[in-house]
């Protein structure tokens, strides 16, 4: 994985943690299973990109990260912005490529809200109003 400098306030909980995290969301999301990812090639291998709709600071990205690689050990996430950064909407936040159903069913959970991985700008702008 192609991995930016954090920035240097972000501090990271232990990695135990962040997999007991990943596993809570990834149960709770597939449950028995993922009937439509089921449809896909176990083999089939994929690529994506993940595009920000809005304006954010980035947040999260061991909890992403760890969302595709529970499901494809050999799944890749190549960030091509620093955890810490502001961002614009429309901006290339990272590729990604992993067997296919990982990428299906991985997604729900990347998205789980122990893993904002951006905070809207209104957040920012109220973390920086309140001093954080």
């Amino acid at each position: 994985m192609q991995r930016h400098a954090p920035s240097r306030s972000a501090i990271l909980p232990a990695t135990a943690i962040i997999e007991a995290d990943v596993a809570r969301a990834l149960a709770e999301d597939l449950g028995a299973g993922d009937v439509s990812a089921a449809l896909v090639d176990a083999n089939a291998t994929g690529h994506a990109q993940v595009i920000t709709r809005e304006p954010m600071v980035i947040a999260g990205q061991s909890w992403f990260e760890r969302c595709f690689m529970a499901l494809d050990p050999d799944a890749r996430v190549d960030w091509q912005v620093a955890e810490g950064a502001q961002v614009a909407a429309g901006s290339l936040l990272c590729l990604i490529q992993a067997r296919a159903r990982a990428q299906l069913n991985a997604q729900p959970s990347a998205e789980f809200p122990a893993n904002p991985i951006g905070h809207r700008d209104h957040d920012r702008r109220a973390c920086g109003a309140a001093g954080g």
